[in-house]
Protein backbone atom coordinates (compact mmCIF):
# COMPACT_ATOMS: atom_id res chain seq x y z
CA UNK A 1 0.00 0.00 0.00
CA UNK A 2 2.70 2.58 0.66
CA UNK A 3 4.29 1.54 -1.93
CA UNK A 4 1.32 2.54 -4.52
CA UNK A 5 0.68 5.54 -2.59
CA UNK A 6 4.45 6.45 -3.27
CA UNK A 7 4.07 6.25 -7.06
CA UNK A 8 0.81 8.15 -6.85
CA UNK A 9 2.55 10.74 -4.86
CA UNK A 10 4.24 13.04 -7.96
CA UNK A 11 0.52 13.16 -9.59
CA UNK A 12 -1.39 13.70 -6.35
CA UNK A 13 0.88 16.82 -5.50
CA UNK A 14 -0.57 18.85 -8.73
CA UNK A 15 -3.71 18.24 -7.54
CA UNK A 16 -3.46 18.78 -3.73
CA UNK A 17 -6.36 21.39 -3.41
CA UNK A 18 -8.96 19.31 -5.24
CA UNK A 19 -7.35 16.31 -3.09
CA UNK A 20 -8.21 18.54 0.39
CA UNK A 21 -11.58 20.04 -1.18
CA UNK A 22 -12.95 17.28 -2.05
CA UNK A 23 -12.17 15.36 2.05
CA UNK A 24 -13.77 18.09 3.66
CA UNK A 25 -17.05 18.17 1.00
CA UNK A 26 -17.08 14.18 1.46
CA UNK A 27 -17.21 15.26 5.04
CA UNK A 28 -19.58 17.64 5.32
CA UNK A 29 -21.53 15.22 3.08
CA UNK A 30 -21.72 12.81 5.70
CA UNK A 31 -22.49 15.01 8.59
CA UNK A 32 -25.42 16.99 6.71
CA UNK A 33 -26.29 13.11 5.30
CA UNK A 34 -26.73 11.93 8.82
CA UNK A 35 -28.38 15.38 9.80
CA UNK A 36 -31.68 15.21 7.15
CA UNK A 37 -32.37 11.80 8.47
CA UNK A 38 -32.38 12.83 11.99
CA UNK A 39 -34.31 15.95 11.15
CA UNK A 40 -36.74 13.94 9.97
CA UNK A 41 -37.77 12.89 13.53
CA UNK A 42 -39.57 16.22 14.72
CA UNK A 43 -41.24 16.38 11.18
CA UNK A 44 -42.95 12.99 11.79
CA UNK A 45 -43.14 13.72 15.93
CA UNK A 46 -44.89 17.00 14.45
CA UNK A 47 -47.09 15.21 11.83
CA UNK A 48 -48.32 12.48 13.92
CA UNK A 49 -48.74 15.10 17.53
CA UNK A 50 -46.65 13.09 19.50
CA UNK A 51 -44.12 16.11 19.83
CA UNK A 52 -42.19 16.31 23.11
CA UNK A 53 -44.09 19.51 24.99
CA UNK A 54 -41.35 22.32 26.41
CA UNK A 55 -43.16 24.69 27.76
CA UNK A 56 -39.56 26.33 29.45
CA UNK A 57 -37.60 28.09 27.24
CA UNK A 58 -34.13 26.42 27.17
CA UNK A 59 -31.21 28.23 28.81
CA UNK A 60 -27.89 28.12 27.09
CA UNK A 61 -25.09 26.04 29.52
CA UNK A 62 -22.31 25.88 27.11
CA UNK A 63 -21.09 24.00 24.58
CA UNK A 64 -21.33 20.47 26.10
CA UNK A 65 -25.17 20.93 26.14
CA UNK A 66 -25.59 22.17 22.48
CA UNK A 67 -26.99 19.67 21.25
CA UNK A 68 -29.97 19.35 24.28
CA UNK A 69 -30.13 23.15 23.73
CA UNK A 70 -31.25 22.72 20.05
CA UNK A 71 -33.20 20.03 20.40
CA UNK A 72 -35.06 21.61 23.56
CA UNK A 73 -35.71 25.09 21.63
CA UNK A 74 -37.09 23.47 18.31
CA UNK A 75 -39.55 21.74 20.60
CA UNK A 76 -40.16 24.82 22.67
CA UNK A 77 -40.85 26.80 19.31
CA UNK A 78 -42.97 23.92 18.37
CA UNK A 79 -45.25 23.88 21.50
CA UNK A 80 -45.41 27.95 21.45
CA UNK A 81 -46.40 27.74 17.52
CA UNK A 82 -49.27 24.48 18.66
CA UNK A 83 -50.66 26.75 21.27
CA UNK A 84 -51.18 29.30 19.87
CA UNK A 85 -52.99 27.68 17.58
CA UNK A 86 -50.32 28.05 14.49
CA UNK A 87 -49.93 24.25 13.62
CA UNK A 88 -49.00 24.65 10.31
CA UNK A 89 -46.75 27.35 11.09
CA UNK A 90 -44.63 24.37 13.25
CA UNK A 91 -44.83 21.99 10.69
CA UNK A 92 -43.58 24.71 8.30
CA UNK A 93 -40.40 25.22 10.08
CA UNK A 94 -39.98 21.64 10.62
CA UNK A 95 -40.21 20.98 7.12
CA UNK A 96 -37.91 24.01 6.21
CA UNK A 97 -35.26 22.16 8.34
CA UNK A 98 -35.49 18.62 6.68
CA UNK A 99 -35.13 21.01 2.92
CA UNK A 100 -32.22 22.91 4.15
CA UNK A 101 -30.25 20.05 5.68
CA UNK A 102 -31.11 17.91 2.54
CA UNK A 103 -30.74 20.84 0.45
CA UNK A 104 -26.67 20.99 1.97
CA UNK A 105 -26.30 17.57 2.11
CA UNK A 106 -27.02 17.56 -1.76
CA UNK A 107 -24.87 20.77 -2.06
CA UNK A 108 -21.80 18.98 -0.31
CA UNK A 109 -22.11 15.72 -2.99
CA UNK A 110 -21.95 17.85 -6.14
CA UNK A 111 -19.05 19.78 -4.93
CA UNK A 112 -17.16 16.49 -3.92
CA UNK A 113 -18.01 15.06 -7.19
CA UNK A 114 -16.88 17.98 -8.84
CA UNK A 115 -13.40 18.13 -7.05
CA UNK A 116 -12.55 14.56 -7.72
CA UNK A 117 -13.38 14.72 -11.32
CA UNK A 118 -10.73 16.53 -11.41
CA UNK A 119 -8.94 13.78 -9.72
CA UNK A 120 -10.39 11.22 -12.28
CA UNK A 121 -9.39 12.94 -15.28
Amino acid sequence: MKRIFNQLFPYIKTYKSHVIANVIYNILYAFFGTLSFIALIPMMNVLFDKSKVVEVEPVWTGITGALDYLENSLYYNITSFMENGNEQIALLIVVAIVIITFLFKNLFGFLALHHIMHLRN
